[in-house]
This record gives C-alpha cells, sequence and structure tokens, in this order.
C-alpha cells in the first residue's frame, strides 16, 4: 500500500469505528481524508474496496506487530499470548466499539471476503511457521503444523464473534493457549 492508500485506510477504519458500515460514506472517507471523491474512486470503486483495503491494512499491521514481538518473546506461551493478543483481542476490541459491528462481520461482500480469507491465510501461515519446531509431538498426535495453525487461527477468530464479553473472551483464549500447550509440549 502506499501513503495514500494507507491514509484512507485509516480514515475508512476510524469512521466505520464510529459510525458503522451503513452511515459512513465514500463522501465521508474522501473528506475524512482530505482527497476529493473523485481522487478516492480513482483508487476505490466502491465502499466495499475501500472495506477490503481496510482489512489489508489491519493484517498488514497485525503481521508487522507479530514479527516485531515474536523477535522478543522468548517463549511459546508468550507467543501465543502475543498472536491472541494482536489477532484476536484487538480485534475484538474494535468490533465492541463499533455501533453497527454486525454489519461489517456479515455484510463482506466477495471483495471484502477474499481479503479476509487471505487475512486468515496469513496469520495460519505465520502460526505454522511458529508451530515448525514442534512438528514430531504434532505429528504424534496426528496433525501437522499447519493442520494445528488452521485450528487455532479458525478457532481464535470466532470467539471474537461469539465471546460473551471481553472477559469471556480472555477465558476462551486461555483455555485455548492451554490446549495447545499440552498437545506440543504435553504440558
Amino acid at each position: 500500500m502506499d501513503e495514500k492508500e494507507k491514509k484512507i485506510a485509516k480514515v475508512a477504519i476510524d469512521l466505520l469505528s464510529r459510525y458503522g458500515v451503513r452511515k459512513t460514506t465514500m463522501g465521508d472517507i474522501a473528506s475524512e481524508a482530505g482527497i476529493s471523491r473523485q481522487t478516492l474512486y480513482a483508487s476505490y470503486s466502491n465502499k466495499e474496496e475501500v472495506l477490503a483495503a481496510a482489512v489489508r491494512y489491519m493484517t498488514d499491521n497485525t503481521h508487522e506487530a507479530l514479527t516485531a514481538d515474536w523477535r522478543t518473546d522468548e517463549t511459546i506461551s508468550d507467543k501465543l499470548d502475543t498472536f491472541f493478543q494482536h489477532s484476536v483481542i484487538e480485534y475484538y476490541d474494535i468490533l465492541s466499539s463499533m455501533p453497527d459491528s454486525e454489519d461489517l462481520i456479515t455484510g463482506y461482500n466477495t471483495v471484502g471476503k477474499a481479503e479476509q480469507e487471505k487475512a486468515y491465510d496469513r496469520k495460519k501461515d505465520m502460526l505454522a511457521d511458529l508451530l515448525s519446531p514442534y512438528e514430531a509431538k504434532l505429528a504424534a498426535n496426528g496433525l501437522t503444523p499447519a493442520q494445528f495453525a488452521d485450528f487455532i487461527v479458525t478457532a481464535s477468530a470466532n470467539l471474537k464473534y461469539t465471546a460473551k464479553s471481553r472477559d469471556h473472551l480472555l477465558s476462551l483464549l486461555a483455555s485455548l493457549k492451554k490446549s495447545t500447550l499440552v498437545i506440543i509440549r504435553g504440558d
């Protein structure tokens, strides 16, 4: 993403968080970004494409944060905490603050869903790499790092939509983490 696209994505995230998907217009996004509607439409033909760009921007930021934090995390336990923080809890907090979060969750069009799938795939790949040192232990349990990463990413992503509260989310993630550690280390 170039700087203009990043600025548009940041503005879109802010506006969608404050006003919801239905109430935010392309005009609102252009105005808040300090560009003309024509300039916005030259980059994105509709709000759904802007939404997809916002997902891509957030995914890029999550990837960068995970990469940076994992360099300093010493244990797999710490790295799982970091993964859940950046990949689940931060998104839960954003969704919880949105007035029409259900629109965002269910309102993806084909472009948005494709971008969301790419985001999941990137997270799965990162987690599979993280789990690769435990390949033998996973194999003993009939799993590959990629399969287990897929399970963890899918389960944790769904928790942010089904948790009854933030505390409930944290409790569920703690259970997922403990289960993961039991499988990969026998804890």
